[in-house]
């Protein structure tokens, strides 16, 4: 049974973004929302007692270029920070932004150093790292694999494989799990209380 004050008929839609709304493409910039997609978050946005959500672990100030659809959450750093459908803003708090920047310092020009790999792209999400390898030859990917392994011995950071990718979660609690009970939050629906679909990875 819903606790009180919620209503069973709300209903909560959550998306990734990359490989879920948009096509997975060789170079990063030019993922566009899939067109089909985006006339179905309009029809989503557009149902009384529907919230609808991104949850992209791109950066919001990019999440924002790619998704033009009024009415619907978007949620950078997988959910650590909003922009709301009426505009404003939740960014995270202090204590996330001061342990951020610590770990930054130490592990983000270790990270770097991969990039000298023939292939090896490195897209810094300021709360996560992607290493991309899908332009990399077998033997930069074999030492890549390697390197990382070794190196999360050491650093004990989670890291999320996906096709031809490697995402470096920089705060230990943090992944799309995290992204789906902030969103949760933010419309006041405890998870398990309505009606959800989450698609992503």
């Amino acid at each position: 049974m819903p606790e009180a004050g919620i209503s069973p008929d709300v209903s909560l839609w959550m998306f990734d973004f990359d490989g879920t709304l948009s096509p997975l493409v060789a170079e990063r910039t030019a993922a566009s929302l899939d067109s089909a997609c985006r006339d179905m978050l309009h029809r989503l946005a557009a149902v009384r007692g529907f919230h609808c959500a991104i949850i992209s672990s791109r950066q919001l100030a990019d999440l924002e270029t790619r998704v033009d659809v009024p009415g619907i959450f978007l949620g950078g750093g997988s959910g650590l920070e909003w922009k709301l459908p009426d505009g404003r803003r939740q960014v995270p708090s202090a204590e996330r932004l001061d342990a951020v920047r610590k770990i930054r310092k130490t592990v983000i020009p270790e990270i770097m150093e991969w990039g000298r790999l023939p292939g090896v792209d490195i897209e810094d999400k300021q709360w996560s790292v992607a290493i991309h390898f899908r332009r990399a030859a077998e033997q930069a990917r074999h030492e890549l694999a390697t390197l990382l392994d070794r190196w999360q011995q050491t650093r004990k950071l989670r890291a999320f494989r996906g096709p031809a990718v490697v995402e470096i979660q920089l705060l230990p609690e943090v992944d799309k799990s995290f992204g789906v009970r902030a969103f949760c939050d933010l419309v006041s629906c405890p998870l398990g209380t309505a009606r959800s679909v989450y698609a992503g990875d």
